[in-house]
């Protein structure tokens, strides 16, 4: 029977016997060999949850795949000065030259398993600029890109880069006679006094100058066929020291 008053609930009273449970010895040693089997199995989920938050902290998300603009520091300007002292009215340049920027390494290291530290524009330490008094530039910072052990790099050639003036001259002059291409080329190489082109083609001090321009031509073009390297591919499939001497520049 349950009687009502307000808002407390008075309930009738009813007996609880209770009983004090007491392992046998038995029992008591199947429990420990249980612990004993569980205690591994926690420890192994304990350090997979530790390596799961160490991964999480690298900045989130797993990236197997970038692309980097890479570029290395800018060169520091030189200084024109002249010393000045006592009695030396005009005293010897004094100038000092800029430093050279810093270059760009790519490190594997056997730490990391993604790339998503890895930032999208990589540019090193500018170079300081020379001083008076023969003060020279300090080199600018190195950067050190590092990476996972296995990373595979590869450098993409820029299609929008402008090609050279003489490729682009010889470009243009494509599906012309030989006559009409050696005008042209005259058309863009000289700038005559009206009236006087035709007699300037004639002399020999422009004919000769024609050949030193066209001899120069030609020295520039096998400089760059000499200086021409293929795209950088890297298998970064071995770790390497951490001193700069070992990484591999880009």
């Amino acid at each position: 029977m349950l009687v009502i008053s307000r808002s407390r609930l008075c309930l009738p009273l009813i007996g609880i016997r209770t009983r004090i449970y007491r392992p046998s010895s038995s029992s008591a040693y199947k429990d420990e060999d249980e612990l004993d089997d569980i205690t591994p199995t926690l420890a192994e989920l304990a350090k997979r949850k530790r390596k799961a938050e160490w991964k999480r902290r690298q900045s989130g998300n797993f990236l197997d795949h970038i692309i980097v603009q890479a570029r290395g520091g800018k060169g520091g300007d030189g200084c024109v000065a002249f010393h000045r002292e006592k009695f030396k009215p005009f005293g010897p340049p004094s100038g000092g030259n800029g430093a050279r920027g810093g270059d760009v390494y790519i490190l594997p290291t056997p730490n990391l398993t993604s790339l998503a530290s890895v930032t999208r524009r990589a540019r090193a330490g500018a170079g300081s600029h020379g001083q008076g008094d023969w003060k020279h530039g300090r080199k600018g910072e190195d950067l050190i890109i590092r990476v996972p052990l296995g990373t595979v790099v590869r450098e993409l050639v820029d299609g929008r880069k402008p090609k050279d003036p003489l490729e682009s001259e010889d470009d243009s002059l494509q599906g012309l006679s030989e006559e009409e291409a050696e005008i042209k080329r005259l058309d863009k190489r000289w700038v005559h006094y009206p009236m006087h082109e035709e007699s300037n083609l004639d002399r020999d001090d422009f004919k000769a100058a024609q050949k030193a321009i066209e001899r120069e031509e030609r020295a520039r073009k096998r400089e760059e066929l000499a200086n021409t390297r293929e795209p950088m591919h890297l298998d970064l499939t071995h770790p390497m020291a951490s001193s700069l001497s070992a990484s591999q520049p880009c």
